[in-house]
């Protein structure tokens, strides 16, 4: 059993002293961030993400985590940018003096760096070159090593984030209930064996049955689990091992879930996407954690 590694995502806050406010144009969408400037001078940075903070003076808390002295890291950007190679993206990295030691550029939108051993703390930046306008979703902060054998997939839409090897695995599947705040989200990841789902409850309503929250969730999971697999069949989910490290108890957990198997078991089968939700509800329903 390896050590337990935590995966990070972190994302673009509401607050907007980390980002450039002057003549910007912010919106936060459903699962994004779209920023435009495009009169913007090169070379500042269009948002920064801290790991050392002093309240007291900007009245905010860290949004990056601590990281271990000469330990490699991997970061994997989501943004989109309108004018090719328009922005780009800086670590920089402080001493005990606040002093910078070091700093990287990094061009593509996945690069890994060591985090130098005589670093107190670190930032990240997207700085730009000369877009007209960026679409942000998050970036994702892991162990190096954990970032060679497993694929990671962020689905904001329908709030999950999914784990699946890259090599030889077992085909064991998980979801694990996780509830996350909002600038940096981690999750911990036991196994790199298994194919997981964190599913976050962040904005979930036990009151909305009709929305199929979870089901819609495990669909859209569904889905990034067969490309890899076509041959993996609906049974499995017969045997989907579920994990609760949220507030909610598990017996409000399991009578949500099985509310929604008991509506999506109503729906007409008529069209492709109730016809999905149908099938899955179909085999969760034989699930032992729903009896």
């Amino acid at each position: 059993m390896m050590t337990t590694k935590p995966i990070y995502k972190i994302n673009w806050e509401k607050a907007f002293g980390d980002s450039y406010n002057y003549g910007s144009t912010i919106q936060f969408l459903e699962d994004s961030v779209e920023f435009s400037n495009p009169l913007m001078s090169p070379n500042l940075a269009i948002m920064t993400w801290y790991s050392k903070r002093h309240f007291a003076n900007d009245r905010a808390f860290p949004t990056l985590p601590i990281l271990v002295q000469g330990h490699e890291y991997t970061i994997k950007m989501d943004y989109n940018v309108q004018t090719v190679n328009g922005a780009y993206w800086v670590v920089n990295f402080y001493g005990t003096n606040n002093e910078q030691i070091d700093h990287l550029n990094f061009d593509d939108l996945e690069g890994s760096f060591f985090y130098p051993s005589d670093a107190t703390h670190y930032e990240v930046s997207i700085m730009n070159i000369g877009h007209q306008k960026i679409n942000f979703k998050n970036f994702i902060l892991i162990d190096h090593a954990v970032a060679t054998r497993v694929a990671i997939s962020v689905n904001d839409k329908f709030n999950f984030v999914s784990i699946k090897p890259l090599h030889e695995h077992d085909k064991v599947l998980k979801i694990i209930f996780s509830q996350v705040n909002v600038a940096t989200e981690t999750y911990q990841l036991n196994s790199l064996d298994e194919n997981i789902m964190f599913w976050r409850l962040n904005n979930f309503d036990a009151n909305k049955l009709n929305d199929l929250q979870i089901l819609q969730s495990i669909r859209e999971w569904w889905h990034l689990l067969v490309q890899d697999d076509e041959h993996l069949s609906l049974s499995v989910l017969e045997h989907i091992l579920f994990e609760n490290n949220s507030g909610l108890t598990n017996h409000a957990l399991q009578h949500t879930l099985k509310d929604q198997v008991d509506t999506a078991l109503k729906l007409d089968e008529s069209s492709l996407l109730e016809r999905e939700l149908y099938q899955i509800a179909n085999q969760l329903q034989k699930n032992p954690w729903l009896k």
